[in-house]
């Protein structure tokens, strides 16, 4: 056998253990059993579909500009016209005792005490009219917590709710609270829903699904499963369309956001938002994809306000930023964010790195682009490593991921925003309470590591990560001598997780031990001294339980 052959040998033999489970190229699913789980976003068939992308057993064509519909194998069509499945449980509980801490769970928001959501329900097909139906519902404790003290929290003015985010009342507003009431939160939705035409390569629809945009893991910057899915209208490539340039796969999305039940204004919180997402196979480089992304939001009176904003995402927004900091009157009007991005995916190497970088606002003009070409930036940066390590298949995979959407130094000559906030969207880029971009919120930065075995019946791994959690607010807020924001808002946690594959589903458990370090920025003394200082350690119990994949 020739050398390079050799070498490529325990890669192919491991990758015909991992088929692309999720592939939207896959054949149409059989029904006679009539249940047809679908691909819900961040379960651990998804996982195992990019760990697969990884070792050259799965296609990347169409994966970062993904929803669960769009990742789901189709049912397979009828001689008598209508073809039917029901949709297995998707099941996620979430267990945290001391402070909230919720990445990435959708319509569940993860309380202090035990959270936890499900999704099920049927599908259908009729010629080419496919319809999702597949509701979410969720239930949080919500037990209570001590807020911030009031000597680090800016007094929160009236009609706004005791549990605002007490930093982010005046410019760079958002809706995004500490704590979501007093009492249990329980939410039922139409969770990962769709009803969509596919025509040729093209599909069109209504949806309430999340969408995932961009090559992240962790965090996504424009659009991720961090909040509650929205209402929307869209079009999007059913495959990836070949080109002079190469493949191209694109989604339009039109939807209105609705804020929380504790941002009291004048108006409901309604707000349009219209966004566009393209990818790129270039012909020459197929291991390569790269894209662009832009949301544009505006507040709107009623939902049917939102057709209105129906090209929004191809129109100027101005510089709501360059508004001065001073001068808390912004008249209301639209923003926006964009990004672009790229994934190298090498199978022969069983590597993947990638990158996004963002913008919160325009450049003024190239000349702006290229004199301060890091104003209002975000980015995020990662790599994926997998290698055979038995000859039964088991892999060894390593992850790394950073991501920053804190202000850039420009801050310190010019007028800037804070991520996900608006000066003149006050409730900022969010959905019931609850940021749809990075996970991490806005102002923020992280870092995570991982590493894992990985077999057909299951996995084992550790991992590691810190965030700091909205810096932006930190340089913002004024402080008082002796007291104020002298301290950075620092988690740092770890912790072992794990899943076990049977034909009845996959079920996965992980345990994560953190430290919050100057919760909230309280530290009361000297800004030298630690002495008087809130630090608060928290423990996450995490238990999924997803539905075998047919």
């Amino acid at each position: 056998m020739p050398t390079k052959l050799k070498l490529l040998a325990p890669l192919a033999a491991a990758a015909s253990n991992y088929a692309g489970d999720l592939s939207a190229q896959s054949p149409a699913v059989e029904t006679r059993a009539r249940v047809a789980p679908i691909a819900v976003l961040g379960s651990d068939a998804e996982d195992r579909d990019r760990l697969a992308q990884l070792i050259g057993r799965s296609s990347t064509a169409g994966y970062l500009l993904r929803s669960s519909s769009s990742r789901t194998e189709l049912l397979a069509p009828s001689p008598a016209g209508l073809s039917w499945a029901l949709v297995p449980p998707e099941l996620l509980v979430v267990h945290n005792s001391a402070l909230p801490f919720s990445l990435n769970d959708g319509t569940l928001w993860a309380g202090r005490g035990t959270s936890g959501s499900v999704t099920a329900g049927a599908r259908a097909r009729v010629g080419n009219v496919h319809i999702v139906l597949a509701p979410t519902v969720a239930y949080s404790e919500n037990a209570d917590f001590p807020l911030p003290d009031p000597r680090v929290a800016p007094p929160v003015p009236p009609p706004r709710s005791p549990y605002f985010y007490p930093w982010r009342v005046h410019r760079n507003s958002i809706d995004l609270p500490l704590r979501f009431g007093p009492d249990p939160v329980r939410t039922v939705d139409f969770g990962q829903s769709a009803l969509y035409v596919r025509h040729a390569s093209l599909e069109a629809g209504l949806a309430t699904e999340n969408d995932w945009w961009g090559p992240g893991v962790r965090n996504a910057i424009v659009m991720s499963n961090h909040a509650p899915g929205f209402g929307h209208a869209f079009v999007r490539t059913a495959r990836p369309v070949s080109t002079p340039l190469g493949a191209v796969s694109a989604r339009y999305l039109l939807g209105t956001l609705t804020q929380s039940d504790y941002f009291a204004t004048t108006t409901d919180g309604r707000r349009s938002l219209s966004a566009l997402g393209i990818t790129l196979e270039p012909r020459p480089f197929p291991e390569l994809t790269v894209g662009f992304t832009r949301a544009v939001f505006a507040p709107v009176e009623n939902a049917g306000e939102t057709v209105q904003h129906l090209f929004d995402v191809f129109s100027s927004t101005g510089r709501p930023n360059a508004y001065p900091t001073e001068d808390f009157r912004q008249p209301p009007g639209r923003d926006q964010l964009l990004s672009l991005f790229a994934r190298l995916v090498l199978p022969a190497a069983g590597f993947e790195s990638y990158v996004e970088w963002a913008r919160a606002e325009m450049p003024a003009s190239v000349r702006d682009l290229l004199v301060a070409p890091n104003h209002t930036q975000g980015y995020t940066l990662g790599l994926q490593y997998a290698r055979p390590v038995s000859r039964a298949g088991t892999l060894v995979r390593a992850q790394a991921e950073m991501t920053a959407v804190n202000q850039s130094t420009t801050y310190r000559v010019r007028p800037t925003g804070s991520f996900y906030t608006s000066r003149a969207v006050i409730q900022g880029y969010t959905q019931r309470g609850q940021v749809i971009g990075a996970a991490i919120g806005p102002g923020s930065s992280s870092q995570w590591l991982a590493a894992d075995l990985v077999h057909e019946r299951g996995s084992l791994g550790t991992f590691a990560g810190r965030i700091r959690w909205d810096d932006d607010s930190y340089y913002e807020i004024p402080r008082p001598q002796g007291n104020g924001l002298c301290k950075h808002d620092v988690t740092l946690y770890a912790g072992v997780r794990g899943t076990w594959r049977s034909r009845l589903g996959t079920a996965g458990a992980t345990m994560a031990w953190g430290n919050r370090i100057y919760t909230f920025y309280q530290n009361f003394g000297p800004c030298f001294d630690n002495a008087d200082h809130v630090d608060t350690r928290n423990a996450t119990l995490t238990f999924t339980l997803s539905p075998a994949p047919r």
